[in-house]
């Protein structure tokens, strides 16, 4: 892996970083359903350390890009997050 982008990991789009990490980003397509046929579409993948601060709640930084996690995938020594891209326009 290798860890060469910066994400600042925050709790929402306008809260202040709680973290800042280094991480493997990746293109990625794929789409997540949800009840009342709401498809989202994942456009990126992040390979990094485990992390405690990860889970999928926050959203992440990239650049001035904002991503939500929707998935999380832990394994013994790195963690697969999967991000979809916010539409809107924070600040």
């Amino acid at each position: 892996m290798f860890h060469d982008t910066t994400i600042e990991i925050l709790q929402s789009p306008d809260a202040a970083p709680i973290k800042t990490i280094y991480a493997d980003v990746q293109p990625y397509s794929a789409k997540v359903t949800f009840d009342y046929g709401i498809t989202l579409e994942i456009s990126k993948r992040a390979f990094c350390d485990v992390d405690e601060e990860i889970s999928n709640e926050p959203y992440f930084r990239i650049d001035d890009v904002y991503y939500k996690v929707l998935n999380v995938k832990s394994w013994s020594d790195h963690m697969e997050v999967l991000l979809y891209q916010c539409k809107r326009t924070v600040g």
